[in-house]
């Protein structure tokens, strides 16, 4: 996942979200690891959840996200590629067992 900084020294609130692109500097990025619990919380909790097309505007090349607790830190991008992968890998697993054991009273 390709990770934005922050480039503003300006508050990031609802309305300046709705500018996103001029608060991240979208020229710099590194990549980072996440967890799918932490992925999943920046979907769930987005604050900025934007699609980017393909160059030649015939697809979807990935989709930038951030939660409102990372809205102050960066953005994140994820290729459309990862996230279809991310998706398969989620709906393929099987559970095998569930158990529940009651506490003791």
């Amino acid at each position: 996942m390709l990770t934005h900084p922050l480039a503003t020294t300006s508050r990031v609130t609802w309305w300046t979200a709705l500018h996103w692109w001029e608060l991240y500097d979208m020229e710099t990025y590194s990549y980072q690891r996440i967890t799918l619990r932490h992925f999943c919380n920046s979907l769930i909790h987005s604050f900025v959840f934007a699609f980017h097309p393909t160059p030649d505007d015939d697809g979807l090349a990935g989709m930038f996200v951030n939660s409102e607790y990372e809205s102050k830190k960066a953005l994140y991008f994820i290729a459309t590629e990862t996230f279809v992968e991310l998706f398969r890998s989620i709906g393929n697993d099987v559970a095998d067992a569930l158990g529940y054991t009651l506490p003791p009273k």
